[in-house]
């Protein structure tokens, strides 16, 4: 690699430390919610993420709001923490984000437009909320005909 090139890729690593650090440090705790689908019949499941950005020790979201309606089912959880370390002529510069993301699965209890209500979380003594959603469960259509069929 000759001296330019060395050059560009160490102003490319500062840019980009320049302009990623400050937003990291600055960022608030908070709770983004995601549903796989808007709409279902009842009897089926509907899978449902919440995730915690920028909170270093996360603690799993209540979801007591949401039980009247919904049968609620934990599918596990995971770590989205990242660290990045930069060395450009002997200058150390860090930057860490952090972030967890807990999967539930919502089976409606009733059909009708329900309101999955937001989950909420306690960090540092602050309670953080998501935001609640929509989901509309519909019921099967009644029928006037069955014809069985068996066939071997």
């Amino acid at each position: 690699m000759n001296r330019l090139d060395q050059r560009l890729v160490g102003l490319v690593c500062l840019a980009i430390s320049l302009l990623a650090g400050p937003a990291a440090a600055a960022d608030s705790p908070e709770i983004l919610v995601e549903s796989g689908a808007e709409e279902i019949f009842i009897g089926e499941s509907v899978d449902y993420l919440v995730e915690l950005r920028n909170v270093k020790d996360p603690v799993p979201p209540d979801l007591a709001a949401v039980q009247p309606d919904f049968q609620v089912v934990s599918r596990g959880d995971e770590s989205r923490n990242q660290s990045t370390t930069l060395i450009i002529n002997g200058k150390v510069s860090q930057q860490s984000s952090f972030g967890h993301v807990y999967r539930f699965r919502l089976t409606p209890k009733r059909t009708g437009s329900l309101t999955i209500p937001a989950p909420s979380v306690t960090i540092d003594g602050r309670a953080i909320s998501g935001r609640a959603l929509s989901l509309k469960v519909i019921a099967p259509e009644e029928q006037d005909l069955v014809v069985p069929e068996i066939s071997t």
